[in-house]
């Protein structure tokens, strides 16, 4: 009875997703673009939807892109982001069983002496989930104040990029938000599977799925001799493009959305900072170009066919691989589709060698899984 309820309530969750689904290449066509100020916005869309990237895109981010366009179109003359479309980028509003475990357990008999604004009321949040966010923040912060031996936290807290669009609090009279943490946090686990990163050693970095850049901006802060590159659709490439060039004027970042040659889109790439590149291109780029691929929060929301798109060119172009993702999930916008870490659902590549597969600290729910392609 109980195994027939809880497939009632999944048929019931895909069908709503059906129904609630948004084509984002119609909406875009149909869209009056005199609403649009920034000009950057449009270059981004443009080449997306008229590229072969379109296809690689799930129903779940093609509903989602609706939606953060319209954000975004409404926050152009406000010159600031509504959190909600942070809240789609790794910053969590709600505390669950299967998210905090692990954080209870690492905290259990830590006393909290910091000094923090527990009761602050975020901006396009309602109370509740500005306390509930509030709560998982000085978690995090408590937990990474207990790792953090390399001091990553002191070296970026002053950075703006990490509080611009984010909501934070005040933690020791120092503006901290998840943005911050949850991304140091995850550089630790991720140097703890892969022991590639040196600060006189240039290390070349594709990232998969960069949401709002927050991983990007912390690798390239702390280890400066990093060629980054970012494969990513808009809406997230433009808002992680937009973090950095309000950011960081000194750095070089370019995005190569309309080229469409092996040698200047290497070229390119070796001149830049950081690179913008749609998913088709990576076709484009030579074998073992990348000394490690990253993809954090976003596998699990992509199709067979997107998956085993993005397996391949992993393993024809980087040297080594890090994902981290959900544990088990039902792919959202698709029938009879779950992933699960514990099965060949993700399309490894037999012969890459596993060097780790750990249970995430945040969510508890998720797993960081490393590779050496071989």
């Amino acid at each position: 009875m109980n195994s027939f309820v809880q497939n009632l309530k999944k048929t019931k969750v895909k069908l709503n997703d059906f129904i609630n689904y948004k084509n984002f290449k119609k909406f875009w066509k149909n869209l009056d673009k005199s609403k649009i100020i920034d000009q950057d916005l449009i270059f981004f869309i443009d080449n997306y939807v008229h590229s072969e990237s379109y296809s690689y895109t799930s129903r779940f981010w093609s509903t989602r892109n609706v939606k953060h366009l319209n954000l975004l179109i409404d926050s152009q003359k406000k010159n600031e982001l509504n959190y909600e479309i942070s809240s789609d980028y790794f910053t969590w509003l709600d505390i669950t069983n299967s998210r905090v475990q692990t954080l209870v357990k690492e905290l259990d008999k830590e006393e909290f002496d910091e000094k923090f604004t527990l009761a602050k009321q975020q901006k396009f949040l309602t109370p509740y989930k500005s306390i509930q966010h509030n709560i998982l923040l000085i978690m995090l912060y408590k937990f990474l104040a207990k790792i953090d031996n390399k001091n990553y936290l002191n070296m970026l807290r002053e950075k703006n990029s990490f509080i611009k669009n984010n909501p934070f609090i005040e933690i020791n009279n120092f503006k901290i938000s998840q943005d911050l943490v949850n991304s140091i946090i995850e550089l630790y686990e991720i140097e703890q599977s892969l022991n590639i990163f040196e600060h006189d050693k240039k290390i070349t970095i594709l990232e998969i799925g960069a949401g709002n850049g927050r991983t990007a901006d912390t690798i390239t802060n702390i280890y400066k001799n990093t060629n980054y590159v970012i494969c990513d659709i808009p809406m997230a490439s433009y808002v992680c493009y937009k973090r950095f060039k309000d950011n960081y004027p000194e750095k070089k970042i370019t995005c190569l959305f309309d080229l469409n040659s092996e040698d200047k889109i290497v070229d390119q790439i070796s001149k830049n900072d950081i690179s913008f590149i749609l998913p088709h291109q990576l076709n484009l780029i030579k074998e073992r170009y990348f000394d490690v691929v990253i993809a954090l929060d976003c596998i699990h929301e992509m199709d067979k066919k997107t998956i085993k798109f993005y397996m391949k060119n992993i393993n024809k172009l980087s040297k080594y691989f890090f994902m981290k993702v959900w544990e088990k999930t039902d792919v959202p916008y698709q029938f009879n589709h779950t992933l699960n870490v514990h099965n060949n659902s993700y399309q490894f590549f037999p012969k890459w060698e596993l060097i780790s597969k750990k249970q995430s600290i945040f969510p508890s729910s998720f797993y960081n899984i490393a590779f050496k392609i071989n």
